[in-house]
């Protein structure tokens, strides 16, 4: 746990590094975006801004290579279905990314919202993972 100044919240873990703000500036939390949930966003996604920034080699040098190995693919395949949902409008990781992977798992279903970017926050993302998660839970 870190201390803050001024009774701010404590952030967990400690950050490695302050967080960037093209991230936060890319990922919008929209236009009807509460003043409570803007507080609560911030934390978490400074977060998990500094982790994907520290870590990029690593994240995408490792996890997504080995992600996108045929091998790797294979050993889940059958016993998983795959609903993919990318931003079609995400500067942060493009839509390549989510083809990629369809290159390798072409019976996954890729759901494309256009016009929107990074955050899973975004109204037409949240309505694809929550469409997704339904038809799993077999609703």
């Amino acid at each position: 746990t870190t201390e803050t100044a001024g009774g701010d919240p404590p952030l967990r873990p400690p950050l490695r590094s302050p967080p960037p703000s093209l991230d936060v500036t890319l990922s919008s939390l929209g236009p009807n975006a509460t003043e409570e949930g803007i507080k609560n966003f911030i934390p978490a996604q400074a977060m998990l801004t500094c982790h994907y920034s520290s870590d990029l080699p690593a994240v995408m040098g490792g996890y997504y290579s080995d992600m996108l190995r045929p091998a790797n693919v294979d050993r889940v395949r059958g016993a998983v279905s795959c609903v993919a949902v990318q931003g079609g409008d995400d500067r942060i990781c493009p839509p390549d990314t989510a083809l990629d992977l369809r290159e390798v798992w072409p019976e996954m279903e890729l759901r494309v919202p256009l016009r929107s970017g990074h955050s899973m926050y975004d109204e037409a993302i949240t309505d694809e993972l929550v469409r997704a998660t339904d038809r799993a839970a077999g609703g």
